[in-house]
């Protein structure tokens, strides 16, 4: 999960979904929340909410690798939503400011999903043959890069 950019020229507006979201999914046992704060001050608020299922990293972390774990990502804009959903993992926005090309893009293909309201998010595991194919396209792509390179 990642949190508005609430400090960001591009997001000066309350978004109060993000929070409700994470509230909701912290009540259900089998939710695991990676919470990847933006700033500091807000890496506080959500340590603070003392929620069970949080883990909130405490430095910078490979986030290709960590997507690559995650059943879903819900963003409220940003590289994160649009990494998961070039990657084949559902990737939902709570952005709700003015949507950029690329996001609209992702949209309209269905690889990104924009949220109104809670009942939007499906909490699915990936299957484990999506994950084998997507570890399988790494690997082709990299054999192949590598030839190209030579």
């Amino acid at each position: 999960a990642r949190p508005p950019a609430t400090m960001s020229a591009y997001h000066r507006f309350e978004n109060e979904l993000f929070d409700k979201i994470i509230d909701k999914l912290e009540k259900n046992e089998k939710v695991q929340i990676v919470l990847l704060a933006r700033t500091d001050e807000q890496k506080k608020k959500y340590i603070n909410l003392k929620k069970k299922n949080f883990i909130i990293p405490d430095k910078a972390i490979d986030c290709p690798s960590l997507l690559q774990y995650s059943d879903l990502v819900i963003g409220a804009g940003g590289t994160i939503n649009r990494e998961a959903a070039v990657l084949g993992i559902t990737a939902y926005t709570v952005f709700k400011g003015k949507m950029g090309a690329i996001d609209k893009k992702l949209i309209e293909e269905g690889r990104l999903i924009e949220v109104e309201s809670i009942k939007d998010i499906k909490l699915e595991k990936r299957s484990k043959i999506k994950v084998e194919i997507e570890t399988n396209i790494i690997e082709v792509t990299e054999k192949i890069l590598s030839t190209i390179k030579q």
